[in-house]
């Protein structure tokens, strides 16, 4: 029953087909904290010192992380009829 579960591929599509704009959206932030940490790594890196620039990362990632985190919590609220999961 467990290995059933892992793999329900076909109700994630539908979640995202359900709400396609904001799932794209948050994609999008996604790949662009991605981009800005490397743009930050290649860079601010050849300014700073190399513990400055693990903090300078670590931030970035972590609060884009945080943000991602936060939109996929409100795209699923905004889509809880349409996706039918709660």
């Amino acid at each position: 029953a467990a290995r059933a579960q892992l793999f329900m591929y076909g109700s994630g599509i539908r979640a995202i087909k359900a709400g396609l704009p904001d799932y794209l959206a948050l994609t999008g932030v996604y790949i662009g904290v991605s981009v800005l940490a490397v743009v930050v790594n290649s860079t601010v890196g050849l300014f700073v010192p190399d513990f400055v620039l693990r903090l300078l990362l670590g931030f970035v990632t972590m609060y884009g992380q945080i943000v991602v985190a936060h939109g996929i919590g409100r795209y699923f609220l905004a889509n809880r009829k349409a996706i039918g999961w709660f």
